[in-house]
Order: C-alpha cells, then structure tokens, then sequence
C-alpha cells in the first residue's frame, strides 16, 4: 500500500526483494530481485544473501534520493556500503521483532545468546544509518534501551478503511466459518508461529466459564498449523476453525462476520491485523505489550490484558460475550478509531520524514566538506 500510494502521489520507485516469484513491476515501481533463500526457521519467509553486486547495481542504475530497508536482514549491509559511497540518506525501519522471535523459536541459554547477539547487529547496523522509523513512540523507546541512538522518526502505518468495513458482513460467510452460528465468533488473523502466542488461545476455550459460547476461527498459515491443528487445539478442535490464507477482499469479510478479535501475541511492533479488524468493526482483546498498548485504546477500542494472564483474558472476553450492548459500543469506537489511519494520509506523512532526513543529510555534508 505504501508503495502504490507513493507512486500514485508521483514518486518514483524501486522495490529490492528476494522473493523469486515477485512481479518485475508492482503499480508503476520497478521490481528488482535480489538473490535469496528460505529463512531457515520458518519456510515462509524469504531473507536475502549479503550480495553486493545486486545492491550496487540497483543503486547506481536508480539514482535515488533516499533508500528505506523496509525489513532489515542482511540487505542492509550492502545498503549501508553503497549509501556511503554515493552519500545518499539511509532510512532503516524496526518493525521485526526478530531478537523476541528467536527466544521463542530457539529458546532456553542459546536463545538468548542468539538474541543478545542480534541485538549487537541491530544496534551497529541502525546506528551507522541515518534515520531508524519504528512503528511507535513504545518501540523506539525500547530501541533507545538497546543502544541504538541515531535520530528516530515514526512511521505511522496505514490501513485501506473502505476495503475493512463493518458493511462487509456476510451471514453466508459466517455459517461457514462457523457451524453453530448462534455462538460468538472469535477471529485470529495472522501467521501460525511460535511467537504470535496462539497456544494460549487453547487455554481460553477450555476455561470452563467460556467453553461451549464461542467458536475460534485462525486465519493464516505458518510453520506451526499442524501441530495446532493436531496438538495444541486437539481438546477443542470442534470450536476451531483453520481457514488457511486468505485475499484481502475475503479477509475483510471475514472480519465484518465476526465478533471480537483475539490477539495473543506478545512480539508485535504495532499490530496491523488489529488496526484492519477495528475498521472492519471488531472489538480487539490483546496483549498488553509493545505495539498493541499504541494501537488498542484499553476499555474504548478493545481490551487488553497482561501477558500471560488467561484469567484476565476470559474476563475481557466473557464481558463482551455477555454483554451485546457492549460489544456494539465497541465496536463503533473501534470503527471510528481506525478511521485516523487511511493509507494516504501515512504516506504523506512518511514522504515528509523523506524530505526531511534528506535535508538535513545534505546540511550534514556542507558542514562536513567545510
């Protein structure tokens, strides 16, 4: 969406990834594909080789005026060589929480050793570019904790209101999502891993206050479906529906046919799925932790509880469950609420820190050649 925004507000752009299958032109920016591999720990995500050449190659054809590594790997070494030898601004942004994600897919002493260790890049790396955009005032606060001092920016993300719209609603759409319609649907949007916390979810549907009232539909597909398909769910695997990916059009009906938004993971830098669940109408009860306590008003917008606590998750969930009048409430504010965050408005927003850091990086090269 950011990319077709600034195209459609006439900038040029150049895309760099490392997905193999990706057009050679997304909505008028050029695409360039950089050699890549699987990451080895989830087969759904694809990182990038340290290539020089590629990065070279795309730099120096494009000219740009500034570059933005959008999902910081090893891209940003080569990026970080090439910004310096052709003094262009380097914009870095912070919206992976990997470091939390390898405690979670590693763990235990060599987790943290991993985590430490990513830590040590990420700081080198964020501190040798010239912005670092984070995804709230709470995570570049974490980052500071971190040692990671250069100049910070926000990059305020943005979410297609007229697509994710409570009018999108279906009954048809609902009673196959799920079979007793009379229940309360609750709906999980998102990747199926270890760090987006989904085995608490189970733990909710068998609480004995809420089981049998709710059905839980997990849309998505990750390196973890099977087994909670299989093991994780396995007691209540007739309240749970698995859906698979899903389009944006389907995805918006499916949040328009829905109830309450459930959102368990504790590593979200902002939590977008929650931001479109809201415009789609959906009281959100998450986590709160990093991103989500920016992103979720608690008691207005939703509801969130301590990480870990599935007492205080059922509560917020029975009081909506129970309470329609409520929910309806919610749910306009939670509508209204995403309102503020249109896609046209964020972009103009991030051309602004563009413009900005690119300013002040030709003031710091005047002062420096003086």
């Amino acid at each position: 969406m950011t990319v077709q925004n600034l195209v459609k507000q006439g900038h040029e752009v150049m895309v760099a990834t490392p997905g193999k299958n990706a057009p050679d032109e997304y909505y008028g920016a050029k695409v360039v594909k950089v050699p890549g591999h699987k990451f080895p720990l989830n087969e759904f995500c694809d990182s990038e080789y340290i290539d020089l050449y590629a990065t070279y190659c795309a730099i120096k054809s494009f000219k740009p005026d500034i570059v933005h590594v959008c999902s910081p790997t090893w891209i940003v070494v080569s990026c970080l060589l090439w910004c310096w030898w052709f003094r262009i601004p380097l914009v870095v942004c912070y919206h992976t929480h990997v470091p939390e994600y390898i405690r979670h897919y590693i763990g235990g002493i060599i987790g943290s050793l991993l985590a430490t260790f990513l830590w040590f890049l990420i700081r080198v790396a964020h501190n040798l570019c010239t912005l670092t955009m984070v995804t709230s005032d709470i995570m570049g606060k974490e980052l500071a904790e971190h040692g990671i001092c250069n100049e910070m920016a926000v990059w305020r993300k943005g979410v297609d209101t007229s697509l994710f719209h409570p009018c999108k609603g279906s009954a048809e759409v609902r009673s196959r999502l799920m079979p007793d319609t009379s229940k309360i649907l609750l709906l999980y949007a998102g990747r199926l891993s270890l760090e987006k916390g989904l085995p608490l979810l189970a733990k909710v549907l068998e609480d004995r206050r809420i089981r049998g009232k709710v059905h839980l539909v997990l849309i998505g597909d990750g390196p973890i479906r099977k087994s909670l398909d299989t093991t994780t769910f396995a007691r209540v695997r007739q309240h749970v529906t698995f859906t698979g990916f899903m389009s944006q059009e389907d995805l918006a009906i499916a949040y328009a046919s829905s109830d309450i938004f459930v959102f368990p993971s504790e590593t979200e830098t902002l939590g977008l799925v929650a931001i479109e669940a809201m415009a789609g109408g959906l009281p959100v009860v998450g986590v709160a932790a990093r991103g989500m306590t920016a992103t979720v008003k608690h008691g207005v917008t939703g509801y969130l509880y301590p990480p870990g606590d599935i007492n205080q998750c059922v509560t917020h969930l029975l009081s909506l469950i129970e309470n329609a009048e409520l929910r309806t409430t919610i749910s306009k504010a939670a509508r209204k609420d995403a309102e503020q965050w249109g896609w046209d408005e964020a972009t103009k927003q991030l051309v602004k820190v563009y413009e900005e850091t690119i300013e002040k990086f030709k003031l710091q090269k005047s002062v420096k050649q003086l």
